[in-house]
C-alpha cells in the first residue's frame, strides 16, 4: 500500500485537467479503497468546481482544507452527480492563501483504473457559500464509511 501523506500530493492548478490512475500502490483508505491526493491553492477567493470522472469505476470525491494548526478538515464530499451519473462533482468557495487537498477515490473497495480530475472557476451564483461545499450523494446498495473515518490515515 502506498503513502497516505498529503505532503506527498502533487499540485493541481485552477483550470487544469489531470489524467490519473487509482493503483494498488496508492494510499489505501480504511474501507479498502485506493486514493490519490492533489494539492490546490488559489490566488484570490474563488468558487471552484471539481469534477472527477471515470469510465472504469464509480468515483468518490473528497475535499479537505489544511488548517494553520496542521489539522485536515473535511470541506465536502460527493459520490454521484445524479441518479444516472456515477461521476463526482463538488463546488466550493476556496479562500486565497489556504491549502486544500482534493482526494480522488472510488466508491467501492479494491478498485483500480483511470480517472480524470478537472478544476475550473465558476461564477458566484454557481458556487457554494463559503465554508460549504455543494454536492449530492445518491443512496446506493452498500455504504461508504464516514469521511472522517476514511481520512484517518491521511496526514499533513
Amino acid at each position: 500500500t502506498g503513502p497516505c501523506s498529503v505532503a506527498l500530493s502533487p499540485t493541481i492548478t485552477l483550470g487544469q485537467t489531470v489524467n490519473g490512475t487509482l493503483a494498488t500502490t496508492d494510499c489505501r483508505l480504511d474501507d479498502g479503497s485506493y486514493a490519490d491526493g492533489y494539492r490546490i491553492q488559489v490566488a484570490t477567493t474563488t468558487n471552484v468546481q471539481i469534477d472527477l470522472t471515470s469510465t472504469t469505476f464509480d468515483t468518490w470525491l473528497i475535499l479537505l482544507e489544511l488548517l494553520s494548526t496542521g489539522v485536515l478538515l473535511e470541506r465536502g464530499f460527493n459520490d454521484d452527480v445524479s441518479a444516472t451519473n456515477s461521476d463526482s462533482r463538488l463546488t466550493f468557495a476556496m479562500n486565497a492563501g489556504s491549502t486544500y487537498y482534493i482526494v480522488a477515490n472510488s466508491f467501492d473497495p479494491n478498485v483500480t483504473g483511470p480517472y480524470t480530475l478537472t478544476t475550473i472557476a465558476v461564477a458566484a451564483d454557481q458556487g457554494a457559500a463559503r465554508r460549504e461545499a455543494t454536492g449530492r450523494s445518491v443512496p446506493k446498495r452498500g455504504s461508504k464509511p464516514s469521511v472522517s473515518v476514511l481520512i484517518r490515515k491521511l496526514r499533513p
